[in-house]
């Protein structure tokens, strides 16, 4: 599912990172809100001008669910994100990422809330289901 607010062309072509957090067999989501739908996402965002993948991962987990002691496992892959337009396509890098602390819905007005998900309680609604799916079980084999 594509929210409508990436259908829209305000933003040209940029680099995004998503994270797997798992703990316990378990993956963290946040229900996010969008104009057009609510879905539920891994921790992660757009990269800022200069920024590099790495920093910005970490720096999105700080942002949406306030984690200071999150460090980058591995990289899982680099895949085609939701949003495109005339430019191309979002270019999504998704970092496997651990951390001791347990999340805070640091951003309200984006997020309901962040929840533990097992791969069979996966909601219907995650974006990117394709990727977001593969991204999780590699992460869960190890």
């Amino acid at each position: 599912m594509t929210p409508e607010f990436y259908k829209t062309p305000s933003v040209k072509n940029h680099l995004c990172t998503s994270s797997v957090i798992s703990r316990n067999g378990k993956i963290l989501l946040g229900l996010r809100h969008y104009h057009d739908a609510s879905l539920w996402v891994a921790p992660g965002g757009r990269c800022d001008a200069g920024e590099s993948p790495e920093a910005a991962v970490l720096r999105e987990i700080q942002e949406e669910i306030g984690v200071t002691d999150a460090r980058i496992v591995r990289q899982l892959g680099e895949y085609p994100g939701v949003y495109a337009d005339e430019a191309g396509r979002d270019r999504v890098i998704v970092f496997e990422v651990a951390t001791e602390q347990e999340p805070t819905l640091m951003e309200p007005e984006k997020f309901e809330k962040w929840q533990w998900f097992s791969l069979e309680e996966i909601p219907a609604n995650l974006i990117n289901p394709e990727v977001a799916l593969g991204c999780f079980q590699k992460a869960l084999k190890k």
